[in-house]
């Protein structure tokens, strides 16, 4: 079994849309039985299946941009093969951005941006001790 730590933090000066500065940190850590799949995928233009609806269990994706250019070459994380940004997105990433996506596995997931650049995917199984 390995650990799987996912965190963040904010932070802000006081002044702008602030009154007074911020500072928050949120953590959460996952036993994870092992890694189901990791792959590196060349995006064609077109939406790319990442995870079928058939996985069991409690499921950690994790989709990281490994593209060439920030700010041009975006990959879209959805949740149909169709990605509309009001309904089916889950996240836009721009280069070097991970997500970590928790979920059942009873979903299907899809990837789409730039033809010929590369996303990494990978997809955990949650230990049943850390599953609600």
């Amino acid at each position: 079994m390995a650990t799987l730590t996912a965190a963040i933090t904010l932070t802000s000066a006081a002044g702008g849309p602030f009154s007074d500065a911020l500072s928050t940190s949120l953590s959460t850590t996952y036993t994870v039985d092992l890694a189901n799949e990791i792959k590196k995928i060349k995006l064609t233009g077109s939406a790319i299946q990442i995870q079928e609806a058939t996985l069991t269990g409690a499921t950690l994706l994790v989709v990281k941009n490994i593209g060439t250019t920030a700010g041009t070459h975006y990959v879209k994380v959805h949740n149909s093969a169709t990605d509309t940004i009001g309904s089916t997105r889950i996240a836009t990433l721009d280069v070097g951005e991970v997500a970590i996506i928790p979920g059942s596995g009873a979903q299907d997931v899809y990837v789409t941006g730039t033809s010929a650049e590369y996303v990494e995917v990978m997809i955990f199984t949650i230990a049943a001790s850390d599953r609600s």
